[in-house]
């Protein structure tokens, strides 16, 4: 690639155990939010591999396109049948991949669902005076998730100050214990 760049490939709920370096560009890729049963070690293992000053990249569908699947998994296209708040995990017998469709695992296969909240959430323990570039990120990506599902344009902006009141407000929570 022509980049000086250090990757790591490894079960992330390992690397904070593993890992004793940091890094300026923390990136999770499409998809794995769904795998991760631990969202808060998630977070905290983010934090712990990103320089101050770093850039935490997560891309990911939104977690409200779940309301499409019924209590067996099944997707609804067009309707919402589910529970946006859902705890219980997704167990399925065997699963196909979208890198392939003509995949099938063997296995079994567990997913969690996070809302977009707890996403935020836990990935906002920082102390939000020194780092006014979490802020300014985090609105980008709030309006950049309620513009790709059609919230609408009216009420937008007070949608995302409400989201960073509420993560400044559960940062503040958190650093207090």
């Amino acid at each position: 690639m022509g980049i000086d760049a250090d990757f790591i490939e490894s079960d992330i709920m390992d690397v904070i155990d593993t890992v004793d370096c940091s890094f300026d560009i923390v990136f999770a890729s499409t998809g794995v939010l769904c795998w991760i049963h631990d969202i808060e070690r998630f977070a905290r293992t983010v934090c712990h591999l990103l320089k101050d000053g770093g850039f935490f990249y997560i891309l990911d569908g939104h977690p409200f396109r779940n309301v499409r699947l019924d209590e067996d998994g099944e997707s609804q296209p067009n309707q919402i049948v589910g529970d946006y708040f859902h705890k219980k995990v997704w167990h399925y017998n065997g699963m196909g991949d979208y890198t392939d469709p003509d995949f099938m695992a063997s296995t079994d296969s567990y997913e969690w669902d996070w809302t977009l909240g707890e996403v935020v959430r836990n990935n906002t323990t920082i102390d939000w005076t020194e780092k006014k570039s979490v802020r300014a990120n985090l609105r980008r990506m709030v309006k950049r998730v309620l513009r790709h599902y059609g919230y609408p344009p009216d009420q937008q902006a007070r949608a995302v100050e409400l989201v960073i009141q509420q993560a400044e407000l559960s940062a503040h929570e958190m650093a207090e214990g």
